[in-house]
């Protein structure tokens, strides 16, 4: 058992792994940033304040959207995506087949001034050609004839058409992998003892280690005969590799990060 705390057995997936690691990691940072802030005055030409400040620099990578990244296409190519059928043009009175809408405008209610009104509105009287109420009893006031009319015709106007959307299919070597449940030997503080920093860290990288290997091995995995595969499942595949590259270029940084001791 180690002087610094003991070993525990315990569960986590890849899921739990790139969620919790970037809040470790943005712990850390805080850590350094505040010693650092704490350095600045005195002591910002030494070499202690260069390396907190090092540290501090290293830890700042954006981890968290990195690996948000990398769930989500993860999830992606797990969950697949139903295809939609594209609207056709969209026109008052005709229902659409593709997206339900109704075929019912909008109805505003608004007011055209021809000639121009003059009215006091927000303290400031000027002449007006318009105004669209827009509820509540509020409304916007318009002074150019151009504004007025296009500003009626966009809240009038049928909703935009839907684009269609090709289907595709859950990649069956990624279905479990943000789920699939891992077991890591973690190391734990004994009672009334925090653990380190650079043990924290440990813990935190060894953990997002875990996670991109499974994330590999399910790109290994991934054998599909070139004439079935679509583009689309070409480019979700791609994703994911793309993603795990830019957490294993930040996971380089991090490995090499070293916290000076309180007094050294």
């Amino acid at each position: 058992m180690s002087k610094r705390g003991k070993s525990v057995t315990l569960k986590t997936c890849v899921e739990e792994i790139l969620a919790d690691v970037p809040m470790a990691i943005d712990e850390l940072k805080e850590e350094m940033t505040s010693w650092r802030d704490a350095l600045e005055d005195k002591f910002s030409g030494t070499e202690k304040y260069e390396r907190v400040s090092e540290a501090a620099d290293t830890l700042d990578n954006d981890l968290e959207t990195l690996c948000g990244t990398l769930r989500d296409a993860l999830e992606k190519a797990a969950e697949g995506e139903e295809a939609v059928e594209a609207c056709p043009e969209h026109a008052a009175g005709t229902p659409c087949p593709a997206c339900r809408w109704n075929g019912v405008l909008p109805t505003v209610l608004f007011e055209r001034f021809d000639p121009p009104q003059s009215r006091r509105i927000a303290g400031s009287r000027q002449l007006y050609v318009g105004q669209i109420v827009k509820g509540s009893g509020k409304s916007s006031w318009f002074t150019d004839v151009a504004r007025f009319e296009a500003a009626l015709a966009a809240r009038t106007a049928p909703p935009p058409r839907r684009e269609a959307v090709v289907g595709v299919e859950p990649i069956a070597a990624f279905v479990d992998v943000l789920t699939r449940e891992m077991t890591h030997v973690e190391l734990q503080p004994y009672k009334g003892k925090s653990l380190s920093r650079q043990d924290r860290l440990g813990t935190a990288t060894g953990l997002l280690h875990m996670a991109v290997d499974e994330a590999r091995s399910a790109l290994a995995a991934h054998k599909e005969p070139p004439q079935t595969t679509s583009a689309e499942v070409v480019d979700r595949v791609d994703e994911i590799e793309s993603a795990v590259d830019e957490v294993e270029m930040a996971l380089d940084e991090l490995d090499g990060v070293e916290f000076p001791g309180m007094y050294g």
